[in-house]
């Protein structure tokens, strides 16, 4: 589990993962999201249903969507990378506390 106490907090996934598990999730997902629009990208062109300017119409339209998809994915996957640097920073997990106070302690 997290650093999470609470009983009722242990059942949201970013406590399951914690930042650096999402972060994972999501830089999976937008890999994934690339092998997955380069295969369709593939099969639109190697045997299109379409022809001239709606094939391109649809095309396009696809890839901005898949694109976007892709670049939304990538931003979470920042945002979370950034917010494990900043909790690190500012409040570092309960197991690190842990770790210090027991040499204070023997002492």
């Amino acid at each position: 589990m997290g650093c999470c106490k609470k009983k009722c907090c242990c059942w949201f996934p970013h406590n399951w993962l914690c930042l650096k598990g999402l972060y994972w999730v999501f830089v999976t997902l937008f890999y994934v999201a690339i092998v997955y629009t380069i295969y369709v990208a593939y099969l639109m062109i190697a045997s299109p249903m379409l022809s001239g300017a709606a094939f391109w119409e649809s095309f396009i339209s696809f890839m901005i969507n898949a694109l976007s998809i892709m670049l939304g994915l990538l931003t979470v996957a920042a945002i979370l990378k950034a917010l494990r640097k900043i909790v690190h920073a500012v409040a570092p997990c309960c197991q690190d506390e842990k770790k210090e106070e027991t040499p204070a302690q023997a002492k």
